[in-house]
């Protein structure tokens, strides 16, 4: 069986962002503590979004602060996107990863962001 042959699922709940709450992260993993590198450094395409500096992250149209330029990466899981790579350039594609990682204070600035600033001028 193919995805093409399964019927698509309904849910009564969508799943959602916050889903992964419940997931539990093993601290004795050993990609717990795998060192992470910039997936750019290693060939791969893209950018983060909060951290774009052409105006075009709707709805905040400026860098977030706290959002980082690189692209932050398990070292496993940017040696997996090589490969896509690899298995794509026959299609003249690739791979464009928006969003690798951010600092904990990008909450905080997008909270911030989303209030209007007040004009000292009046």
């Amino acid at each position: 069986m193919t995805a093409y042959d399964r019927p698509i699922p309904i849910y009564k709940h969508a799943p959602t962002a916050g889903s992964y709450l419940g997931i539990p992260i093993d601290a004795h993993d050993p990609r717990y503590a795998e060192a992470l590198v910039d997936a750019r450094a290693f060939g791969v395409a893209g950018e983060n979004y909060y951290a774009r500096t052409d105006d075009r992250n709707t709805p905040y149209d400026a860098v977030v602060t706290g959002a980082v330029r690189e692209l932050w990466c398990r070292q496993s899981i940017v040696a997996m996107l090589v490969e896509a790579n690899k298995r794509l350039a026959e299609y003249d594609a690739e791979v464009y990863l928006l969003d690798a990682g951010c600092l904990p204070a990008s909450p905080v600035g997008l909270l911030l962001a989303q209030i209007p600033q007040r004009n000292s001028a009046r």
